[in-house]
């Protein structure tokens, strides 16, 4: 959120990844734009500023939550290649205060994926163990299971979550059944034996 060195650069350093992976659909956190009185600056807005260097046109949304370094509209974002079908946004804190670093929104969109079919995907930066992060995990949960329907072949909950692999956090998430960790399923396939 605009708190590293050689930021624009950096930005850039983003968009030339994208391009050089090729990649469908990117998840953001702590996108900042500023504050601007609470009513932001859609040009400083950090996902559009990687969106408008990227060579093929993506698709953008996003939404924010709280004010970051007393100076920044801090947010979430997905960028797709593919059109977004249906879009969403919500708090997943019992804090909606734009003034309080409590307060966690997650965004929501349902793309059709070429072989693979209709998907939601979640982009969502949640708090600490310590600063609510059960119960924003379960509200995430429940609006994912509510949106998920026998039309999709998946749902993906992305993001930052501020736990550990392997902590009692982690374990809610895993020993629940309903979601995989892909970067786990993609280095260590063997975790998933049974």
């Amino acid at each position: 959120c605009y708190q590293e060195e050689n930021q624009d650069a950096k930005f850039s350093q983003i968009a030339r990844a994208i391009d050089d992976l090729d990649i469908d659909v990117v998840c953001l956190q702590e996108v900042g734009e500023q504050w601007g009185n609470g009513n932001g600056a859609w040009d400083s807005n950090a996902a559009k500023i990687i969106r408008d260097r990227l060579r093929q046109p993506y698709h953008l949304h996003t939404d924010w939550s709280h004010i970051g370094f007393d100076r920044y509209r801090e947010g979430i974002a997905v960028l797709s290649r593919y059109d977004f079908l249906i879009t969403d946004a919500g708090y997943m804190s019992s804090s909606h205060d734009v003034y309080s670093i409590d307060s966690r929104k997650v965004v929501m969109v349902q793309l059709n994926v070429p072989y693979m079919g209709m998907v939601n995907v979640f982009s969502a930066h949640l708090s600490w163990p310590s600063g609510g992060f059960f119960e924003q995990f379960d509200r995430l949960r429940a609006w994912a299971n509510h949106k998920h329907g026998n039309h999709l072949a998946a749902t993906f909950l992305c993001g930052d979550f501020n736990i550990k692999a392997g902590s009692e956090a982690y374990q809610a998430i895993v020993q629940t059944r309903e979601y995989e960790d892909q970067y786990l399923a993609a280095t260590s396939p063997k975790s998933f034996e049974r």
